[in-house]
């Protein structure tokens, strides 16, 4: 399998690369180059090809906590 990349949609749905303007997408990265992204021309960062397998939108987190809702009552 190859390594998970940085990517995001654009207006048509296409896949684009990221991994050349951002390391990763959590948090603190983010901050730091949201200004960077919102200059780009999405129609300059690479297509993706094929049909790769996209990993959580969530980085850099120490614990991620859910609750199905098929447990909401023992939860409550």
């Amino acid at each position: 399998m190859a390594p998970e990349k940085p990517g995001l949609l654009d207006a048509e749905g296409r896949l684009r690369d990221l991994s050349g303007v951002v390391p990763d997408i959590h948090g603190s990265v983010l901050e730091r180059f949201l200004p960077r992204l919102a200059r780009l021309g999405l129609r300059q960062l690479p297509l993706v090809p094929g049909r790769p397998w996209l990993g959580a939108c969530a980085g850099g987190m120490g614990k991620f906590v859910c609750i199905d809702l098929n447990y909401k009552d023992q939860a409550e």
